[in-house]
């Protein structure tokens, strides 16, 4: 394990991350660090606490909307190509993008799954 050092809003915070991965990590240290000053500008004085709660959840909420995309995209996708399945009801808060491919035969999953970009949202 390395320590590294990030700054979020003007403080320091020294951390520890796997070998190798420091940049990565930095370079999402720094966009949590973004996001916590747009919301200090919002919202002036509150504590870095709350802030950082205020950060996490809006993170949160933004990977459900990209969830809900791709959820989206893949339904859409799937049933255009594949009618008889019935993806209608399914919850997308209780599932994960495997749960959903995995509704598929093998040979669908490995299809959809390897198309699947990380990138973004976009299924090509």
């Amino acid at each position: 394990m390395s320590n590294i050092t990030i700054e979020i809003n003007n403080r320091e915070f020294l951390i520890a991350c796997p070998d190798g991965e420091e940049e990565r990590v930095l370079k999402l240290a720094e966009r949590f660090s973004e996001r916590v000053s747009k919301i200090s500008e919002r919202l002036n004085d509150l504590d870095h606490q709350r802030l950082f709660l205020i950060a996490g959840i809006e993170a949160e909420e933004d990977n459900q909307n990209i969830l809900f995309k791709c959820f989206e995209n893949i339904k859409y996708r799937i049933k255009s190509k594949y009618l008889n399945h019935d993806f209608e009801n399914l919850d997308i808060y209780n599932l994960s993008l495997d749960g959903v491919l995995n509704r598929l035969t093998y040979t669908d999953y490995n299809e959809t799954y390897a198309s699947y970009s990380t990138d973004g949202i976009d299924i090509t």
